[in-house]
């Protein structure tokens, strides 16, 4: 799967997990008489590492699969 993809379902994800979050933790932060007021990067933190992380893992397997043997890869080891 190419890197796009994971890019895309990343972005559907986040458009989908960030009002939610927003909506729920405003009604939940509501109730208490001592509230803090959420900021951007309250959302956008948890999108931007879930990002970093599936960067990290798609170049760490790139990179093992690029200084594998391709004969051994050819032979089905």
């Amino acid at each position: 799967m190419p890197f796009s993809h994971y890019l895309k379902l990343i972005g559907i994800s986040s458009l989908i997990a960030i009002p939610l979050f927003w909506w729920l933790m405003n009604s939940w932060l509501s109730r208490f008489a001592y509230r803090i007021d959420l900021e951007l990067w309250h959302g956008l933190a948890p999108g931007l590492l879930i990002l970093l992380i599936v960067v990290c893992t798609i170049s760490l397997k790139n990179y093992t699969k690029a200084i594998e043997n391709p004969a051994s890869a050819l032979r089905g080891d």
